[in-house]
C-alpha cells in the first residue's frame, strides 16, 4: 500500500536518510536531501504503526504498532530481522543510545517493556505503570533511564540499574501529556501537552520540587503533540494541531517572551538578568535582551519601535529628525556637544575624555 501520511517523531537519522511512517501499515525510508523514496518497509504490521526508531550503528529500523507487535528491519534489505509479540497495543518505542535495548509502552495494564534490540527478547515486563494510557516514552541519552508520560498527567522515570520507578512528577498539566524528550546531557526533560503548553523538568537536580516546572506557554493555539531538543540543547522545536512549529532558546535560566505576527508567535530568550522591552511595528513583537543593570531608551519611526541598550554610567542624548529619535550611547565620563542644522537633524556627538570637539 502507499504512504498517505508522514512520520514526524524520529529521534535518529542514518546518514541523510530518514524513515518517514504514514498512519497505516508500512514506512518508506527517504532521502532527506532529494526526498527521493529508498526503500519502502511493507507487510510487517497489520495495524497502525505508532511509532518508529533508528538504531543508526547497526542499520535497523524498529517500528511499534497497534497490532501488538515490535518489528526490526534491516535498513539494508527492508526485511524483517525479528519480531516480538507484546500484550497490548503499542503506543510508543524507543532505543537506547548504546544500541541495546528498546522500551516500547502498550495500553494494556498501562506498561512499559523492555526488550534487547538485537534478539527481540523481553527482558523486563512494568505493568501498571500508569493510572492510564502511557503516550510516549523515552530513553535518556545516558541509557539509564526511561522517561513516560500518560494520559494521567504525571511523568515517570524508570532506572534500568535498579529496576525500579526512581522519580515521579505530578505535573501541573491540565491535559494530557502527549510527548516528552530529554537535552542531551540528561538533565532537563520536555513534556507536551494537549492543554497547548510545554514544561521544562530539571530531572537531575530536582528544582521542580519547590517551584514546579517552567511552563511554556505562549508558543501555540492548538494541542501540542511533538517536541525535540537540538544537540546542544539550547533548542527547543515544538509542534501541534494548529500547523505550526515552534522554535523556543532554553537557556537554562532564561525567560522566555513570545510576540504575534500573523499567526505565527515567535519566541526569544533572555538570558537570566538581562531585561525585556518590545517595540509594535504593525502586527509584530519584537524582543530585545539588555544586558543586566543597563537603561533602556526607545525612539518611535513610522510604527517601528527602536529599542536601544546603554551600558550602565553612560549618558543618553536623542536628536529629533522627522519623526527618528535618535539615542546614543556615550561612554561614562565623556563631553557632548550638539549641534542643530538648517535641515532640522540634531546632531549628537560624543567626545571621549581627554579628547578636543571642535564644531
Amino acid at each position: 500500500p502507499r504512504p498517505i501520511g508522514l512520520w514526524s517523531r524520529v529521534v535518529h537519522s542514518v546518514g541523510n536518510r530518514v524513515p518517514l511512517g504514514p498512519h497505516i501499515v508500512c514506512l518508506l525510508l527517504k532521502d532527506t536531501e532529494s526526498g527521493a523514496a529508498l526503500l519502502v518497509f511493507e507487510r510487517g504490521h497489520l495495524s497502525n504503526i505508532s511509532e518508529c526508531a533508528l538504531i543508526p550503528d547497526k542499520k535497523r529500523l524498529i517500528t511499534a504498532s497497534w497490532d501488538k507487535t515490535l518489528n526490526a528491519w534491516d535498513l539494508e534489505t527492508g526485511k524483517i530481522i525479528w519480531t516480538a509479540a507484546q500484550a497490548g497495543l503499542l503506543t510508543s518505542c524507543s532505543v537506547s543510545e548504546d544500541g541495546k535495548y528498546v522500551v516500547s509502552s502498550s495500553d494494556l495494564e498501562n506498561a512499559i517493556c523492555l526488550t534487547s534490540a538485537d534478539t527481540g527478547e523481553r527482558l523486563f515486563h512494568i505493568k501498571d505503570h500508569h493510572k492510564s494510557t502511557i503516550t510516549r516514552c523515552r530513553f535518556d541519552p545516558q541509557s539509564q533511564h526511561v522517561a513516560s508520560v500518560s494520559e494521567d498527567r504525571t511523568i515517570k522515570l524508570w532506572d534500568l540499574v535498579s529496576t525500579q520507578t526512581t522519580l515521579s512528577i505530578n505535573s501541573t498539566h491540565t491535559n494530557v501529556i502527549s510527548n516528552c524528550c530529554f537535552t542531551a546531557n540528561g538533565r532537563y526533560l520536555c513534556t507536551a501537552s494537549w492543554d497547548k503548553t510545554l514544561q521544562l523538568w530539571d530531572v537531575q537536580t530536582g528544582t521542580f520540587r519547590s517551584h514546579g516546572g517552567l511552563t511554556l506557554s505562549k508558543g501555540h493555539d492548538g494541542s501540542v503533540s511533538s517536541c525535540t531538543f537540538s544537540v546542544d540543547g539550547s533548542v527547543l522545536v515544538s509542534g501541534a494541531y494548529d500547523r505550526l512549529t515552534v522554535v523556543l532558546c532554553c537557556c537554562p535560566g532564561s525567560v522566555l517572551v513570545s510576540g504575534a505576527y500573523d499567526r505565527l508567535t515567535v519566541v526569544l530568550c533572555c538570558c537570566p538578568g538581562s531585561v525585556l522591552v518590545s517595540g509594535a511595528y504593525d502586527r509584530l513583537t519584537v524582543v530585545l535582551c539588555c544586558c543586566p543593570g543597563s537603561v533602556l531608551v526607545s525612539g518611535a519611526y513610522d510604527r517601528l519601535t527602536v529599542v536601544l541598550c546603554c551600558c550602565p554610567g553612560s549618558v543618553l542624548v536623542s536628536g529629533a529628525y522627522d519623526r527618528l529619535t535618535v539615542v546614543l550611547c556615550c561612554c561614562p565620563g565623556s563631553v557632548l556637544s550638539s549641534l542643530t542644522t538648517t535641515d532640522r537633524l540634531t546632531v549628537v556627538l560624543c567626545c571621549c575624555p581627554g579628547s578636543v570637539l571642535c564644531l
